[in-house]
């Protein structure tokens, strides 16, 4: 893909890597406007896009962006970019959404993710960010959301949990330190 750069008002419209953005020449933000050439099966929308010398945050994905990109699978938004009227609207194959802002990223409008399967689709977090995502509109429809860095082991029937444990500090003193990480049963 190559960039291209066009002068529309105050705004220079850009295209990195298939995706287009336009970015203010008065302030240091920009707009992420959707895919330009052939849809994607994986978008990364950065929390920075870099033309030249000049770096710009990129405030928000504007309305219809990607609205029925149905190859569309797997989103990361790595900036607490806002989300507009029907972003995604459409996306009926988005299977996986990274969030990696532990501050839950605005979504203006319900029909943000409208068509999207909210019972399927991942929402991966940072550590410690799943309850804040659970509680903030839009983001609190999906049924699936989970702390990317944490990770559980479970038995199908079983209620136990095992967890991944040094096991020295159980040991009597005169024993020796044996910082091997062994499997416990609760």
């Amino acid at each position: 893909n190559k960039d291209v750069v066009i002068q529309v008002s105050t705004y220079t419209e850009n295209v990195l890597s298939g995706i287009s953005y336009s970015m203010s020449t008065t302030q240091e933000n920009a707009f992420c406007h959707g895919f330009l050439d052939a849809p994607q099966k994986e978008v990364t929308i950065p929390e920075v896009v870099t033309v030249g010398s000049n770096s710009y945050k990129v405030e928000y994905i504007v309305a219809d962006a990607f609205k029925n990109q149905t190859s569309l699978e797997k989103l990361t938004l790595e900036g607490n970019t806002g989300i507009a009227r029907r972003a995604f609207s459409g996306c009926t194959a988005l299977k996986e959404i990274h969030c990696i802002s532990p501050e839950p990223i605005n979504i203006y409008y319900e029909d943000a993710f409208e068509g999207v399967d909210k019972d399927a689709c991942v929402i991966f977090v940072p550590a410690g960010a799943s309850g804040a995502y659970k509680a903030t509109d839009g983001w609190k429809d999906f049924k699936n959301i989970r702390e990317e860095g944490t990770y559980s082991i479970t038995r199908t029937g079983l209620r136990e949990s095992l967890i991944m444990a040094p096991t020295w500090w159980l040991m009597a003193p005169d024993w020796k330190r044996d910082s091997r990480p062994r499997v416990a049963m609760y």
